[in-house]
């Protein structure tokens, strides 16, 4: 007799998918070559440990999404794709968590995370969720 109901195997598992290392390789290169360049403000050890997690919950909450609301995957990923970037870019700029001396570079940090984010939510966690899981 199992002991997860099919919504907890299904939250579960989604959790899974979005801390698991596909996920957030791109990120960790990315902040690791920036903690060389030393233009960070926070730890690449924690970061390590609470991007998996951000990424785990964020990718529940977007099956969540699916089910309550019931719309699509690709519909729900959308969605926290951009809202994840958002809640990043203010994070990082209320915090002001890297050294970057220009606008323009801050603007620039903020389209790569976006573009980096709707990649990873859109492309790399569907295709888990839909042909892994």
């Amino acid at each position: 007799m199992s002991t997860l109901s099919n919504n907890s195997r299904t939250y579960l598992k989604s959790f899974i998918v979005g801390s698991s290392l596909p996920v957030f390789v791109t990120f960790f290169y990315a902040v690791q070559s920036y903690e060389k360049k030393k233009i960070i403000n926070y730890s690449y050890d924690i970061y390590t440990i609470l991007a998996p997690l951000y990424f785990g919950l964020m990718t529940t909450f977007a099956v969540f999404l699916t089910k309550q609301m019931k719309i699509t995957l690709r519909k729900s990923l959308f969605l926290i794709s951009i809202l994840s970037s958002s809640l990043v870019i203010s994070f990082i700029t209320i915090n002001n968590l890297y050294k970057f001396k220009s606008k323009r570079r801050w603007y620039t940090q903020y389209l790569k995370l976006t573009m980096t984010h709707l990649v990873t939510y859109n492309i790399i966690i569907y295709f888990i969720l839909k042909n892994i899981c």
